[in-house]
């Protein structure tokens, strides 16, 4: 790369880090989250106290709503492993200050107009329907993950809810600059704080996000002790055996056999009250006549 500046020419190698957009989808995100485990200044506030969507919720926010990232056992097992070694690997190359960034779309929710959606469905079409080589080979031979599988996010356990996520903000190392940010500021706060070193930083990030992290069993005795139902993540039902399944179906075919029959005997008495109405008043007229 090169600089030109006062007159004088200079060369400088430059490093380009190019990611992924976590929320490249043509879904609306509901909520979103940036998680990182500290505690200290981890609470969003919203002008005039009203909800945005556009704005993430942190780690505070998470806690005090009690959600809870629900998923089968196959995904919640990768989903711990996978963090865990993008977790070491931070860890080993001295790297803090990076997050969790998970958008929540709700599949029950009413869909907005085609023109409020963040990225419109001609967006994703005409890249899908792109005719260069690189995006016909990127789109045949890419395995895509697993945490990506369903229209680019994983489904929860009963399929409510998408969850597009990804680990963002990777760049910061822990240089001298930040070993006194952490110097100062936990004589205040402690270890509450976001910088802190990167041991302590991935043990803490990874406890924290494997806490929100939960298998439908696990999510059973969690329900048990919070004080409401999380957002978009419905209780899970005790599964019925067959036989007891049969019988229930076979006590709803009753209960609508005599809702019918109860229908027809009022219709019926309806008929037969207005037969003799009518009755009635013919004989009444014909008296009259007479």
């Amino acid at each position: 790369m090169i600089f030109f500046r006062k007159n004088r020419k200079t060369e400088k190698k430059l490093f380009f880090c190019i990611m992924n957009n976590v929320f490249h989808t043509s879904k609306e995100i509901h909520r979103r989250y940036d998680l990182k485990g500290s505690t200290q200044g981890r609470t969003t506030k919203y002008a005039n106290k009203e909800f945005d969507p556009t704005i993430a919720l942190k780690d505070n926010d998470i806690v005090d709503k009690e959600e809870y990232f629900i998923v089968n056992q196959l995904y919640e097992q990768k989903l711990r492993q996978q963090i865990r070694a993008d977790v070491n690997f931070f860890k080993e190359n001295k790297i803090i200050d990076y997050s969790l960034l998970i958008g929540i779309h709700d599949t029950t929710a009413v869909p907005k107009r085609r023109e409020e959606s963040y990225i419109s469905q001609d967006s994703m079409r005409s890249e899908s329907e792109a005719q260069t080589p690189t995006v016909q080979n990127f789109s045949r031979n890419l395995n895509v993950p697993f945490y990506e599988k369903n229209e680019g996010g994983l489904e929860n356990y009963n399929g409510e809810t998408i969850y597009f996520m990804g680990i963002i903000d990777i760049l910061t190392e822990y240089n001298t600059r930040k070993k006194l940010e952490h110097f100062f500021k936990s004589l205040k706060y402690g270890n509450s704080i976001s910088c802190v070193p990167p041991e302590l930083y991935a043990s803490r990030f990874d406890d924290f996000i494997n806490s929100r992290i939960l298998n439908p069993n696990q999510y059973r005795e969690v329900a048990k002790t919070i004080s409401h139902k999380p957002m978009l993540c419905t209780p899970i039902r005790e599964e019925t055996s067959g036989v007891e399944a049969g019988r229930e179906e076979t006590r709803n075919v009753e209960r609508r056999k005599k809702s019918r029959k109860s229908k027809k005997n009022k219709k019926a008495k309806r008929k037969k009250k207005d037969r003799d109405r009518d009755e009635e008043e013919e004989e009444k007229k014909e008296k009259e006549i007479e």
